[in-house]
């Protein structure tokens, strides 16, 4: 469910102008990259494919292996919060939908397809985006 979750997000950025897929994260990112697994390099790839961007606004305590794979991968940015993400989630978002991924004790994944709550998150986005660092 967790790579299907990743590919839909995906297929929805492919059709919209702004294909960049925001994420604001409260988790470690260690949780993203241990859940992803072997799967990562597809993921790379399947995101040139559709030449996705990402941003990615992450707490500067767990930003360690972001610094080093994350900020690797073509079309991403990084910024980090020192306080005010403690939540252990990560949340994707697009234009059209929004992923809230849930990583202890187990990986749960909330998928949302609804433009107007897509919309709500893209500003708290865009507000957390500039106060971060």
């Amino acid at each position: 469910g967790f790579i299907t979750n990743l590919q839909e997000v995906i297929a929805s950025l492919a059709s919209q102008k702004d294909r960049t897929m925001r994420i604001i994260g409260g988790g470690k990112d260690t949780g993203f990259y241990s859940i992803i697994g072997d799967w990562y390099p597809e993921y790379v790839k399947l995101l040139a494919k559709y030449r996705i961007s990402k941003k990615l606004i992450a707490p500067s305590s767990y930003s360690s292996e972001f610094k080093k794979k994350f900020v690797a991968e073509p079309r991403t940015g990084l910024r980090t919060m020192a306080k005010g993400l403690s939540s252990p989630t990560y949340t994707r978002i697009t234009e059209d939908m929004i992923s809230i991924e849930m990583y202890e004790p187990e990986i749960i994944v909330i998928q949302i397809r609804n433009p107007a709550i897509a919309s709500a998150y893209l500003d708290s986005f865009k507000l957390l985006w500039e106060s971060a660092k």
